[in-house]
């Protein structure tokens, strides 16, 4: 629904939402063996939310009138979906941490990509590279809304960013050092740079700033780059394997055994 896939011809489809569930899982391992406790706001695919596009095609009629969009009903629906998995999926995720979980910090997986076009023919591109997303950012236009002042205070009287940049600094080092990928350099005026780090960026995202605890935001791997798409075709496996002449971890296991061992060098653990 939300276009982060692709296939090409009856290869491995590409899909972020499965890839990033087996990282997850894997990181769970490692930060377990580490003595952390660790909670999954999912364990399959699937939404959290009870909502569905359904059920908000009311709500997408509202917020298509206050954009000026004229309203079809293709616009109705794909507002309805944008709703479903923009907004309440977020929203859903944020409530689960902070009113039943309350963890220390939170983790958010991803993978990136590029303009990959039709799915069904996607556009393969050289281009790789590796940022975190840090909370902030605000405009002045985003603070007109009472629920973006309101979350900005919260992570402010919270205290969090410190500790969001510590963290975040770690596992940027330790992606960096276990990919070799060079970092993402953002030239739009949503995003600043959050440090002296190249790799660490700030953003206002509902997908980090809702969440009252530090976050570790992760956008690593250009899902439709060649190499990592080889990489993906490979599934996750035990050991190395030959991708394009250079023998490669599971591109699964990297990205997690990265984050577990960024993690333990900021909080003192030992990655396993």
């Amino acid at each position: 629904m939300e276009a982060r896939w692709f296939q090409i011809g009856h290869s491995r489809p590409v899909e972020e939402g499965e890839m990033t569930l087996v990282v997850a899982k894997l990181l769970k391992q490692r930060l377990e063996t580490m003595g952390a406790d660790v909670w999954m706001t999912r364990s399959k695919n699937g939404a959290t939310t009870s909502l569905r596009p359904e059920k908000l095609k009311q709500a997408a009629a509202g917020s298509l009138q206050e954009q000026g969009t004229p309203i079809s009903s293709t616009r109705l629906q794909s507002e309805a979906e944008r709703l479903f998995y923009r907004v309440g999926e977020i929203r859903n995720r944020a409530k689960l941490v902070n009113q039943q979980i309350r963890p220390d910090l939170v983790v958010c997986l991803h993978f990136n990509a590029e303009e990959w076009g039709n799915p069904s023919h996607p556009t393969l591109t050289e281009k790789n590279h590796l940022h975190l997303l840090l909370s902030g950012g605000m405009s002045a236009n985003e603070l007109l809304h009472e629920d973006e002042r309101y979350t900005m205070l919260v992570k402010l009287l919270g205290g969090t960013h410190s500790e969001e940049l510590g963290a975040s600094e770690a596992v940027a080092r330790s992606l960096a050092a276990a990919t070799g990928l060079p970092p993402f350099i953002y030239h739009s005026a949503n995003a600043f740079p959050a440090s002296s780090n190249p790799y660490l960026w700030v953003r206002n995202l509902l997908a980090n700033r809702l969440f009252e605890c530090p976050v570790v935001y992760c956008e690593p791997y250009v899902m439709n780059s060649r190499p990592v798409f080889n990489r993906i075709q490979l599934g996750d496996y035990l050991g190395r394997r030959n991708v394009g002449g250079v023998y490669e971890p599971s591109i699964y296991r990297e990205y997690a055994d990265a984050v577990a061992q960024g993690l333990a060098d900021y909080y003192g653990g030992a990655a396993k």
